[in-house]
């Protein structure tokens, strides 16, 4: 058996079933192995292997499964770095497979002596959970089957494994019966230390006005059943990060939306301070989701829950660091917690419902806005009312995401948010789409993005075109970069002519893709267009002409305090955080 037809089993028996990337030179083999899959396998071919790493995340956040992408030597390996470094800020599982210089040559990578070398291994260190340089046929096994469990266990993250070009038609003897191979891989879960689930039930019914902030480690490990039976048993209402919107529907009494000074529900602050206690889950307390680190508070009890032990406790003093699978340590606090005392905490309901109320009138009105060039606030509402309750949202970064986490309205809980919050980098929403509908065929795959970072990828959509694959493209044009505008204007007064764009015409863009499209100028047209593209048999492109004027970010409404900057003491709650 060959090293590509090793690899192509391997893969096969893990549960892959898509792999995504650009053919090269030095991968042929493996490509030739996927070949002769007999179906089991397909290979969906992207036009840049930065998208293709963007794909493979997006894949594997909608599918829960591996992703996987490979790359080519060189600039191939140089251009799969964005995408990695999303998918280890945001913890998704991705194997990218990384085609190597001859074996005999790979000593002249230095200064690219041998045509295409780099050291890879340092290049892409920095952006993997771990990265393997396979050398010697008879380790590459060993290697991959390493790689595919650091991929997929505890924290999930991106694994690179390297292989020189002329191993991969190196003839190696088929691992026995019985080896990890032949069998799917799955995560390893692990329940949390009894004493320290007790302390946190201790905590927990004690508590008058407990909150719950759950993250996307609580989505990745399918944790929403869980996470409600335990809000419900407390009667704590739950506030979620970006990558946590989808583990509770929000129109559920205790949900309470998104928490954070960018893209935060208005007023949720207010109730995020009156809590006494709060319950981070699957969360790495980034500068959003916790006003630039002054919530928690030095007054506020704070209970942890992460499967990763490094990240408890790590930014914020915590009472008590449950070390686990989210599911299963909710699970184990649920049972705890059934069969005592019925709990009612009257004064804190009123509180944290009287915010959710204000904070729904106030989304509403924004989102009926019915001006010309049309709100973006609307634009969003409309969408959420055209998905079913089973289809995806992917955003791309910048504005996108943030009018995309305000106004879409989870109506069942899951998989259904994919928010570049890993690096935050434009150009990931339209390759996102790709790789989620790719993995979800089942559902519609609607995307939000701005033109800005529509530009990055649009030849993606031809991808989407060649495949068949669901999306519903809706790109907000508004003809500038809307983040760095206002930010220029909140911090220095008046323009800043580089962040003007020309509007460019991407229905005629999608058409020349073979791509139907609409443009739309008027707020009475988007219901009815969006009807269209949701209706539609494979990808649909709905341009929508946007105002550059409305922000959903807190600290562009005037001068207010600069939203990249830590305050000098995390527990120091800052006016305007």
């Amino acid at each position: 058996m060959k090293i590509a037809e090793l690899l192509r089993e391997t893969l096969a028996s893990n549960g892959v079933d898509t792999v995504i990337g650009v053919p090269g030179g030095q991968t042929l083999g493996f490509y030739h192995a996927l070949s002769q899959s007999n179906g089991r396998i397909r290979h969906l071919t992207v036009l840049d292997e930065r998208t293709g790493a963007y794909a493979a995340d997006a894949y594997a956040r909608a599918t829960g499964k591996l992703g996987v992408c490979d790359g080519t030597v060189g600039p191939g390996a140089t251009n799969l770095v964005s995408g990695l470094a999303e998918a280890l800020n945001s913890s998704s599982p991705i194997l990218a497979i990384v085609s190597e210089l001859q074996s005999e040559t790979i000593h002249f990578s230095e200064w690219g002596t041998a045509s295409q070398g780099i050291d890879q291994v340092e290049l892409l260190r920095p952006v993997c959970k771990a990265v393997y340089a396979v050398r010697e046929a008879h380790e590459f096994h060993y290697m991959l089957n390493r790689a595919i469990l650091a991929a997929l266990t505890g924290r999930p993250g991106p694994v690179a494994i390297i292989i020189p070009m002329d191993m991969f038609e190196t003839e190696v003897v088929p691992p026995r019966l019985g080896s990890i191979s032949t069998s799917v891989v799955r995560p390893a879960r692990s329940i949390a230390d009894p004493a320290a689930v007790a302390d946190a039930v201790t905590l927990l019914r004690d508590a008058q006005r407990p909150l719950l902030l759950v993250g996307g480690g609580a989505v990745g490990c399918d944790a929403n059943e869980e996470v409600l039976r335990v809000a419900e048993l407390l009667q704590a209402p739950v506030a979620t990060t970006w990558t946590g919107k989808g583990i509770i529907a929000e129109d559920h009494p205790l949900a309470l939306g998104i928490l954070g000074n960018a893209a935060g529900y208005p007023g949720l602050e207010d109730a995020a301070k009156a809590a006494d206690l709060i319950f981070m889950v699957g969360t790495k307390s980034s500068q959003n989701s916790t006003y630039r680190w002054t919530i928690p508070s030095i007054g506020q009890k704070v209970i942890h829950l992460d499967v990763d032990g490094m990240e408890t406790g790590r930014v914020f003093r915590t009472d008590v660091s449950l070390v686990g699978d989210a599911r299963l340590v909710l699970t184990q606090l649920a049972d705890a917690l059934t069969g005592s005392a019925k709990v009612d905490r009257p004064e804190w309901r009123a509180k944290y419902s009287d915010v959710l109320k204000r904070a729904r009138v106030e989304l509403g009105r924004q989102a009926a806005l019915d001006f010309v060039p049309i709100a973006p606030q609307r634009v969003v509402d409309e969408i959420s009312k055209a998905a079913a309750a089973q289809d995806v949202f992917v955003c791309d970064a910048s504005f996108a995401s943030a009018w995309g986490a305000m106004y879409y309205s989870i109506k069942q809980a899951g998989r259904r948010t994919i928010f570049p919050r890993g690096m935050a980098g434009l150009g990931f929403g339209l390759p996102a789409a790709v790789g989620a509908a790719a993995g979800r065929p089942d559902a519609s795959v609607f995307l939000l993005s701005g033109d800005g970072g529509f530009a990055y990828s649009v030849q993606e959509l031809a991808v989407a075109v060649k495949f068949g694959l669901k999306v519903r493209a809706i790109v907000i044009n508004n003809g500038s970069y809307g983040w760095i505008k206002h930010s220029y204007s909140a911090r220095f007064g008046g323009d800043l002519a580089e962040t003007h764009m020309p509007r460019f015409d991407y229905v005629a863009v999608a058409n020349g893709m073979g791509c139907p499209a609409i443009r739309v100028e008027k707020p009475e047209d988007l219901a009815a267009a969006l009807r269209t593209a949701a209706d539609a048999s494979g990808p649909f492109l709905v341009e929508v002409i946007t105002s550059a004027e409305e922000s959903p970010i807190v600290s562009h409404r005037g001068k207010a305090a600069d939203p990249y900057k830590a305050p000098a003491d995390p527990y120091a709650v800052t006016e305007n955080a």
